[in-house]
Formats: structure tokens, sequence, C-alpha cells
């Protein structure tokens, strides 16, 4: 098979198979891989007879170029495809010269592909269809509009807070120009007023352009424009209360809560520790929407279920338990509830 994907003469295949020849994009694929794709091809023609053989595929090749993936070396994406492809057939490369080659006689023909390929000929890459003459309408925002409201609003904000710019000056070493615009450096001051200061952080935060940045990528993309004392401290605020942020930042120091399990005790006694929990708002039967469970932890891991009611308190806790429980079982030595009031307050005392 030859490079352009066209049959040598010589070679062996069924009945009524035609090669398919390469496509435009295919022809002027570099050389080395257009001699791998001629292999793969014709193992996908055969595939049904080549794949998974337990003797070897022997491929005859008269391109020394193919000697190239011989060494380890970086390759690109089209021949990192073959590869997997490459794998299911049990094969070896053979080079032939091609003088020695009997298949090879059809590649010296007068009327073969002397590289120069007519395709490649007078093609428009990008078609007037692709450029536009004006600005297009399809934007995001217009930053350049925003950007000159808020430096407007910090303009007209300035000329209200004269005595606070004028303490800030001497504290912050800022700048006056054209007599009436305070700079700190190269950005423009913005006062006391937090809804500007908002908006400022907003355009270089929530802007679909700005993808929500950290604190300190936020304060680096607004320093060179804007400034005011205590700007770090504002927008560290700022970004620990956006809720997007919150939602997706990445917790790099979760907390690990130290476990301490309740080991059972040795020898334990059924109901010698048990532990106390209440089921709630069930729907009513028999007067009860609540039942008290009763668990033993240590020895058993049996259950008590005990109907009763929401408003109960620590006495009727103490009297469900000296009436079910403890005729059985004694009393026990350790408790195990949620804190919850009725547990903790007087169930003890009033059992005892």
């Amino acid at each position: 098979m030859r490079p352009d994907g066209t049959e040598k003469p010589g070679a062996r295949h069924p009945v009524g198979f035609h090669f398919q020849k390469f496509s435009r994009t295919e022809q002027n694929y570099p050389i080395y891989d257009r001699e791998f794709l001629a292999i793969m091809r014709g193992l996908r023609n055969w595939d049904y007879l080549l794949k998974g053989t337990t003797i070897p595929v022997l491929v005859f090749t008269d391109h020394a170029n193919l000697r190239y993936y011989r060494d380890p070396r970086k390759i690109g994406p089209r021949v990192a495809g073959y590869l997997p492809e490459r794998e299911q057939y049990n094969m070896v490369l053979e080079y032939k010269l091609g003088a020695s080659n009997r298949a090879d006689g059809l590649s010296h023909q007068e009327d073969h592909d002397d590289g120069s390929n007519p395709d490649n000929e007078n093609v428009t890459v990008w078609p007037d269809k692709y450029f536009c003459d004006e600005h297009t309408t399809i934007r995001v925002f217009n930053w350049d509009s925003i950007e000159d409201q808020l430096d407007q609003e910090c303009r007209r904000q300035q000329k209200d807070h004269q005595e606070t710019l004028q303490r800030w000056a001497t504290a912050h070493n800022l700048t006056l120009l054209d007599g009436t615009h305070w700079y700190h450096g190269n950005a423009l001051v913005v006062v006391q007023d937090n809804e500007l200061r908002r908006g400022v952080t907003t355009l270089f935060h929530d802007s679909t352009t700005a993808g929500h940045p950290g604190i300190s990528k936020t304060l680096q993309l607004i320093q060179p424009y804007y400034w005011w004392p205590g700007m770090k401290d504002f927008i560290t605020q700022y970004i620990q209360g956006c809720a997007t942020c919150q939602m997706t930042k990445v917790n790099t120091h979760s907390n690990h809560p130290p476990l301490f399990p309740i080991t059972p005790a040795e020898d334990a006694k059924p109901f010698e520790t048990i532990a106390m929990n209440f089921i709630t708002k069930l729907p009513l039967s028999g007067g009860y929407d609540t039942i008290l469970t009763i668990t033993d932890t240590d020895c058993s891991k049996a259950s008590i279920f005990l109907p009763c009611k929401e408003a109960i308190d620590s006495e009727g806790v103490a009297q469900l338990y000296l009436t079910n429980v403890l005729p059985h079982y004694r009393t026990p030595k350790k408790i195990i509830s949620n804190r919850d009031p009725r547990f903790t307050s007087h169930f003890g005392k009033e059992l005892c």
C-alpha cells in the first residue's frame, strides 16, 4: 500500500476489495504519520482475520521512515490515537528495499503524485463570512462603559469629601491631579462610600470575565486602577460573603474532629449500658405520637421500643423505664443520650 492510500501490485486481498484513498487532510500528514496510517488501514481491512492471532502477522514495508519511531520520543495526538488500536494485533514489521520489493513498481509510474497536490491550490482558508467590518454585538458587557461610569462616580464623590482626602494625602502619599482629582500612584482614590467600593469590587470579582478570583488575585486586579485605605480588609470581607465563592471553593483545610468511640466493657451484662432517644412527629396511633427507644449498647445490641407522647417529661420517662425495663435488667450503670433535658435533668433521680 502506498502513502497516498492506493494499492501496490502484488498485494493479496479478498476478491472485490478496494483501498480507500487518503482524504485531503490525510494527504497533508507528515510522512511518518502517513506511513503509520497506511499500515493501520491495511490492518483494519483484514481485522477479522488479523486481530488476536497467535502467529505474528508479517508486514512488509519499503519505507525506512517508520524507523523514526524505534527510539523513545514525544509523539503527537494522531500517532497516540493509533497505538491502542495497534496493540490489538500480533504483528512484526520487516523493512524491504524498494528495489527488491516487487510491489513497488506502481510507485514509479509517471502519473504518480509527485507531491504537488492540486487540491491545495487557490484554497480560501477564511472566507469573508468569518469577518465583519464593524464591532459585533456579541459581548458579555461593555467594560469601557462600566469603567467610565465608576471613574465618574469616584471623581464626583471626591468633590464632597475634600477634607477627608486632604487628611489621607499626608498619611498615604496621595497626589492631586488637575486640581480636583486625587490619585494613589496611578490608582484613582475611592472615598468613604461602601456602595461605590462594592461596585468596584463587583466589577473585578463577580463579572463573567473575572470568574470570581480569590482575595489576592482580586486585590491584584483592582490595585492598578482604584485605591482606598483598608482595601485588602474590605475585599477579604466581600469575598468571604460571596455565596458563589463559598459554594465552589475547595476546602484545603478540612476539619477532622477526633472520634471517641464507645467501646463495650468486658463481661458486660444486658442493659448495663444503654442508649436512649426519641422518635418524634409520628402519626397519631392509640393516642401516642412518639417512640422511646432504649438500646443495649454493650452486650446484646437489643432494643426496646416504648410508645409515649412527645410532651412526656422526665418523670414519665422514668416511669416507662421502671415499668418495662427495670424489672428485667435492673438499674443501668451508664446512659448515653443526645443531652435531651428529659434525660439529663431528673431521669436518674426519678428512677432511683
